[in-house]
């Protein structure tokens, strides 16, 4: 069994319906799915993840959605040796350059 971690932000209808499309990718027979916005997630639920999958929406200002702030404080003090992770941005511009560079 492989636990998946899907976690995103901002949380508004276009972006659900991506994610909603992500989840439905990932889900198979041997695969622990848990879907959650950013805003909800913990670092425990990273650390209890073998795959964590990060989805993002550049805001008008910043480079990450303020929902991420907590976990970008926190991985400079952890390690996530182990883990895959996965990206992907939603919107027209790339939004998870400051979350790749955390990990």
């Amino acid at each position: 069994m492989c636990n998946v971690l899907v976690v995103w932000a901002p949380d508004n209808a276009e972006n659900r319906k991506i994610i909603d499309a992500v989840a439905r990718a990932l889900e198979q027979a041997k695969v622990t799915l848990s879907v959650k916005k950013a805003a909800e997630a913990t670092i425990s639920d990273v650390t209890a993840s073998d795959i964590v999958v990060f989805g993002a929406q550049k805001p008008a200002s910043g480079d990450a959605p303020a929902e991420f702030s907590d976990f970008l404080r926190i991985f400079k003090g952890i390690s996530l040796a182990g883990r895959t992770a996965g990206f992907f941005s939603m919107g027209t511009e790339k939004a998870t350059g400051r979350l790749r560079k955390a990990l």
